[in-house]
C-alpha cells in the first residue's frame, strides 16, 4: 500500500510536469484505468483474469466492514454483561439513563444508548433535569432540618405554625 502511494504521487508529479496541472480525479481516473489495463494484459498471459480486480477491491472494503462492525459488535457485548441484561427490558428509563450516567466516561453516550435502548434525546433532557432535582433535594433536607430545630424548640406548634 505504502509502495503504490507513493508510485501514485511520482506520477502525479510526472503528469503534473507533462500538463501543468492535474487534479486528484485526473488521477485517480488515470489510475483506474492502468489497473484496468494491467489487468486486461494478466488476463492476455492467462494470469489474472480482468475483472478479478475490482471484485477482489470489493471484497477488500466488504471484509474492512465487516472486521469494523465485529469490533463495534464486541465492545458492545463488554457493555451488555451481566448488569446490564435486566436493565434493557425490565428497568424503568430513570434506572437506565443512571447506569449510562455512570459509564459515559467509559462509553460514548450514542452507543449506550444503543445498547440500553434508549432514546438519547430523554436521556439528555433527564441529565439537564438531574441538576435541577439535586438543588431540590438539597432544599428539601435544609427544610426538614429547620422543622425539626423549630419542633424541639416548640413542640406545642402543629404544621401550620412550623410552616
Amino acid at each position: 500500500m505504502v509502495r503504490m502511494r507513493a508510485a501514485l504521487a511520482v506520477v502525479h508529479r510526472q503528469l503534473s510536469g507533462q500538463t501543468g496541472h492535474c487534479s486528484k480525479a485526473a488521477l485517480r481516473c488515470w489510475s483506474r484505468s492502468r489497473r484496468a489495463r494491467r489487468g486486461a494484459r494478466y488476463a492476455r498471459r492467462g494470469r489474472w483474469p480482468a475483472r478479478r480486480w475490482c471484485v477482489i477491491t470489493r471484497l477488500r472494503g466488504e471484509a474492512h466492514r465487516h472486521r469494523r462492525e465485529i469490533q463495534q459488535l464486541r465492545v458492545e457485548n463488554e457493555i451488555l454483561r451481566e448488569p446490564a441484561q435486566p436493565l434493557i427490558h425490565h428497568a424503568p428509563a430513570r434506572e437506565r439513563f443512571a447506569f449510562i450516567d455512570r459509564l459515559r466516561d467509559w462509553f460514548s453516550v450514542k452507543r449506550l444508548c444503543r445498547v440500553t435502548i434508549t432514546d438519547r434525546g430523554s436521556f439528555y433532557g433527564w441529565a439537564r433535569a438531574q441538576v435541577r432535582r439535586n438543588k431540590r433535594a438539597y432544599d428539601e433536607q435544609e427544610l426538614t432540618v429547620r422543622i425539626v430545630e423549630i419542633h424541639t424548640a416548640h413542640p406545642a406548634y402543629g404544621a401550620e405554625r412550623i410552616t
